[in-house]
């Protein structure tokens, strides 16, 4: 009488079945892992554009003006200094105004031309070295010159910072963000300071050039130091 001997061993539709259940745990798994890293980077921008406010304020304060880092932009009734991104239609880049903040003699601020008294309004930690380089300043001669001294939030994207220029300490963003057009609009908190955020555009896929999404409760997608 033959005996049969059943090998232990897995079939291809037990194995393909591990495999495909693996995929889903490791997808799962990196799902997470990319919004717990989102989180943190938004909360450490959202902790960045208010310190970047408050050393802008506190320069105004001992000098009664902004830093004039760049040519002032906009109506004549709503004049105002734009350095950061170009998405956020900044003129130029923020270099200029952290120059003058860190006490730095470079750029907008040679020979301490906009900081005289020489006193730090602000301190940061150096970006990463990664392409693109992120979280922090992009001083050193590892970062494209384009890029030096400006100060980088966590996704490789300048810090825009916006300041009044007509003396009337208020802004209106209605060219930045559409839907604060209107007259009673007017940020009263000076200056304005944005983080683009991941998506590096004003708004969010499928509002962009708004601040908030028409007839939603999302909160705004960009960092902002007034909220």
């Amino acid at each position: 009488m033959k005996r049969t001997t059943r090998l232990n061993a897995f079939t291809l539709i037990e194995l393909l079945t591990v495999l495909a259940i693996l995929g889903i745990l490791m997808a799962l798994v990196s799902s997470g892992i990319m919004n717990a890293v989102n989180h943190a980077r938004r909360a450490t921008a959202t902790v960045a554009v208010k310190n970047i406010a408050h050393a802008v304020r506190a320069y105004s304060i001992d000098y009664g003006r902004y830093p004039a880092v760049a040519m002032p932009s906009g109506p004549d009734n709503n004049l105002f200094v734009i350095v950061g991104e170009s998405e956020a239609l900044a003129t130029s880049g923020n270099a200029g105004l952290f120059n003058a903040l860190r006490a730095i003699p470079s750029g907008a601020n040679e020979g301490h031309a906009l900081n005289p008294r020489r006193q730090r309004y602000f301190e940061g930690n150096p970006a990463t070295s990664s392409r693109p380089p992120r979280g922090g300043f992009a001083d050193g001669t590892l970062f494209p010159p384009e890029l030096a001294g400006c100060y980088l939030d966590p996704w490789g994207r300048q810090y825009t910072v916006i300041m009044d220029a007509d003396g009337d300490d208020s802004l209106s963003l209605g060219l930045i963000y559409a839907d604060l057009a209107a007259p009673g609009n007017v940020l009263r908190q000076n200056p304005a300071v944005i983080s683009l955020a991941a998506d590096g555009i004003r708004g969010a896929k499928g509002y962009e050039g708004l601040l908030e999404k028409p007839g939603g409760m999302t909160p705004p997608d960009d960092l902002l130091s007034w909220r």
